[in-house]
């Protein structure tokens, strides 16, 4: 069976600026990709959303898979819209994600997963912060 967690550091309490029904559409979409691709043949999907803080409270929300991961020349186009790999794709996913994240001053972005997998970070604009100092800030690495 496919499995998926959700993961907060302790103590973390993440309070993104954004609409929270923009917000869940955009996760939404991240969780229902990485359970339709990131498995490995034969194997079920493996998933998690990780809850953190990056460097000076910046709230992180990432989507993580344990699947093949996502080839560097997919990679540079899968936020393209009608771009898909998917037989019954529309190539919108993605491409509606990462714009409603940036309408919500949010950052989404593709991160490789060292040992195989997929991470779809999303870097958000805590309450009372410019949006331009959030996008600025080192995020860290993906969650391994």
């Amino acid at each position: 069976a496919d499995s998926r967690r959700a993961i907060a550091g302790k103590g973390v309490r993440v309070v993104p600026l954004a609409d929270p029904q923009q917000l869940q559409q955009v996760v939404w979409t991240l969780v229902q990709n990485a359970l339709r691709s990131g498995r490995l043949p034969g194997e079920p999907a493996r998933g998690m959303v990780v809850a953190r803080q990056g460097e000076h409270g910046v709230p992180i929300l990432e989507v993580i898979d344990r699947g093949p991961g996502i080839a560097p020349k997919v990679a540079a186009q899968i936020f393209e819209p009608f771009y898909t790999t998917h037989e019954y794709g529309t190539g919108l996913g993605l491409y509606l994600a990462k714009q409603m994240s940036e309408a919500n001053q949010a950052a989404l972005e593709y991160v490789r997963v060292a040992g195989g997998g997929s991470c779809f970070r999303l870097v958000l604009t805590p309450p009372g912060r410019n949006p331009a100092e959030a996008a600025e800030t080192d995020e860290g690495s993906a969650a391994r």
